[in-house]
């Protein structure tokens, strides 16, 4: 009946009686014989009555194992679940190298902004600055023609003149705009 028993890939099923002999696993032949785990801790543990999961070292297959284990209380006997870790945590290692990655993705994004950001600030101050200045020069250059200059709308009225106009009108600019 044990035979029926289904591991997942890379895990194996064993069963231990009330001594922590081997009653089943899947490599092992008992009927030629007898098998004492009773020093394994996973089986020491089921022999306290205790179940739960453990890491540890398989020295067997020089690699670490997780070990799920339960005791049948009504039986005395224990069964146990062994897996390599790496498979057991295969998962969660692939999810973790997909957040660290994800992580890793976000860092440099922000780093770029973080670096980004400023530069742009910086460039447009410097942009806003430069037309400040040729806005003044304009107004200067225009202020400084001696002939009469007016800058008419649509509609004819003033939108701007320059300081030539206001000296032969004797008017101030808040006089002379939009008539």
């Amino acid at each position: 009946w044990a035979q029926k028993f289904s591991a997942g890939k890379g895990e194996f099923v064993y069963i231990v009686d009330q001594y922590g002999h081997l009653v089943f696993h899947p490599s092992l032949d008992m009927q030629k014989e007898i098998f004492d785990f009773s020093k394994v801790p996973v089986v020491q543990e089921l022999l306290r009555g205790k179940g739960g999961v453990r890491i540890d070292d398989d020295e067997g297959e020089h690699e670490k194992v997780v070990a799920a284990y339960e005791p049948i209380q009504k039986y005395g006997w224990g069964v146990v679940v062994v897996q390599p870790a790496r498979l057991a945590f295969a998962e969660r290692d692939a999810g973790l190298i997909v957040g660290a990655v994800g992580y890793s993705v976000v860092i440099v994004v922000c780093s770029v902004l973080f670096f980004l950001v400023p530069f742009t600030l910086l460039q447009r101050k410097k942009a806003e600055e430069k037309l400040m200045l040729a806005a003044v020069e304009w107004r200067r250059t225009f202020d400084s023609i001696e002939d009469l200059i007016l800058i008419l709308d649509m509609e004819f009225k003033i939108v701007r003149a320059n300081k030539a106009v206001f000296e032969l009108l004797k008017v101030s600019p808040k006089e002379l705009m939009d008539k």
